[in-house]
């Protein structure tokens, strides 16, 4: 993950006050926990969509490969085009997310329901 500035930290009193060290020193630690509270969750954030992703990938990968064995029988593609079906499916899958799956459980006929 990138680091950088994304925000601040504002402290506010409702008299005015001259900050000390001590407190400029608090304030500059609470500052850090925070910054470092936000990127923990951000992480976590990104690490579970792509579980999400790896998953959904595990639950379909049978229909990707049915699909191709499909194609390269129709087609009469050789073995030795699997590699670029693969990389075709999974362009397709990332391009066209919610059609591709409509059109791989059509294609396979597979009916696919998906837990919502």
């Amino acid at each position: 993950m990138a680091q950088g500035t994304v925000g601040s930290l504002n402290f506010y009193l409702a008299e005015p006050h001259e900050w000390d060290h001590s407190e400029r020193n608090a304030a500059e630690v609470y500052g850090r926990l925070a910054g470092a509270l936000l990127g923990s969750a951000l992480t976590a954030e990104l690490q579970g969509r792509l579980i999400e992703q790896l998953q959904w990938t595990l639950d379909h990968r049978i229909l990707i490969e049915q699909a191709k064995g499909i194609l390269m029988e129709r087609e009469g593609i050789s073995a030795d085009a699997r590699d670029f079906l693969t990389c075709w499916a999974l362009q397709a899958e990332q391009m066209l997310e919610a059609p591709w799956r409509i059109w791989l459980t059509q294609f396979t006929g597979r009916l696919e329901v998906k837990p919502g």
